[in-house]
């Protein structure tokens, strides 16, 4: 998991608009998962220690009312490219408070980011198939599951709620490889394409 933050300082305003960048999650269906590598997939899983130290620093931006404005979610979101990790992926992205079991036990804090907070964009795990050779395949499931559309490239306008402000403006691209790209098995599997005019 990466990420990182930046912070646009404006001169008219002492309200700091700031956007918090996370990458490579690598969500699997089970979000207590230790963190391991799946042999199939022959890559690693998501770590819920890591998982659940990245939800703290969050409830903490919550806590002293510095909650990022917008969170960018850059890729590999799953590790498998499955509705349910993407699921998986969602409650935590989204989620405040997250349980488990019947009845429920509290497990961590989510992210708490609401669709018109977030961007998120898939990365060739995203795309993966369920093979033992981990080929992009053509796939809307992020799309569904975060319900965000499925056309590329498009562009997200992000208001801030506070005044004196200019909109920011997110151009999204889907890199991973489309599925008319001729392309041989082995670069299938983590090559990407912008087109020319994109």
């Amino acid at each position: 998991m990466e990420r990182s933050a930046l912070r646009i300082n404006r001169s008219d305003d002492q309200r700091v608009c700031s956007l918090a960048h996370l990458s490579d999650f690598h969500f699997v269906g089970e979000l207590t998962e230790s963190g391991r590598r799946l042999w199939t997939k022959g890559v690693k899983s998501h770590s819920f220690a890591k998982i659940d130290a990245l939800s703290q620093e969050f409830y903490e931006f919550r806590r002293l009312d510095s909650y990022p404005d917008v969170i960018v979610v850059t890729g590999d979101v799953s590790t498998d490219g499955s509705t349910q990790s993407l699921e998986t992926a969602l409650g935590f992205i989204q989620g405040s408070e997250i349980f488990k079991g019947v009845p429920g036990r509290l497990i961590t804090t989510g992210l708490c980011a609401s669709p018109d907070r977030r961007i998120i964009i898939p990365g060739n795990h995203d795309r993966y198939g369920f093979g033992l050779l981990p080929l992009q395949r053509t796939s809307d499931a992020l799309e569904s599951v975060f319900s965000t559309s499925r056309e590329y490239p498009y562009v997200v306008v992000y208001h801030p709620t506070y005044d004196n402000h200019t909109p920011l403006l997110f151009f999204l691209f889907d890199s991973t490889l489309p599925k008319w790209v001729s392309a041989p098995p082995w670069n299938r599997v983590a090559q990407g394409w912008i087109q020319p005019a994109e």
